[in-house]
């Protein structure tokens, strides 16, 4: 082989690791304190139902009681937004005037025409069931296999894992009528995420 042509090899295995390396994540970024009350997660989304399947990248920042969601295209455009402050829920649709809605649920049913329970779901990114209901779990309580909770289940086939803390890497999210995968890159937890007053 030409020397050009193991130079071009080797560039394109070196981009290619370089690839791979980004989309591998860095799995949990701990900060002072684990902490359930504030955390920060990037990854991507999938949407199927037996009409459509739609995919976006992920950052959900969670703040105390706020958080902070936002939903990307392939091109890095946030596409949807969703601001949560208590029972108040605003959502921005990309081109569309933002909405302040109780019922974020149907509102993201009406303008996407999927919903996940948003308000639960602060809660299963984290392997842990929502507060008020009934849930049953299966495998460890600290990692467990599956959490069934409001008629949705969750599986959680992967972890990121340190020496403290364990959190999903991928949640496979289902209701019947929808599926949605979520992969989890990485985890930023504590006060190393930055909470707005």
């Amino acid at each position: 082989m030409s020397r050009l042509g193991l130079t071009v090899r080797y560039a394109a295995l070196a981009a290619a690791t370089l690839l791979l390396g980004a989309c591998a994540g860095r799995g949990i970024q701990p900060g002072a304190m684990e902490d359930a009350r504030r955390w920060q997660l990037s990854g991507k989304m999938g949407i199927k139902t037996d009409r459509f399947a739609e995919s976006a990248s992920i950052n959900w920042r969670q703040c105390g009681e706020v958080f902070d969601v936002r939903l990307s295209s392939p091109l890095g455009q946030t596409v949807a937004r969703i601001e949560g402050r208590g029972q108040q829920l605003t959502v921005w649709m990309d081109g569309r005037e933002p909405v302040t809605t109780a019922a974020p649920e149907e509102l993201l049913q009406a303008r996407l025409g999927w919903s996940v329970p948003i308000r639960a779901l602060r809660y299963w990114v984290r392997g842990e069931a929502a507060p008020g209901a009934r849930a049953d779990l299966t495998g460890p309580q600290k990692q467990p296999e599956t959490l069934a909770q409001f008629g949705w289940q969750a599986r959680y086939p992967t972890w990121h894992q340190n020496a403290a803390t364990a959190l999903p890497a991928k949640v496979l999210l289902s209701d019947g009528r929808l599926q949605a995968t979520l992969l989890i890159r990485d985890w930023t937890l504590g006060d190393a995420v930055e909470c707005t007053p």
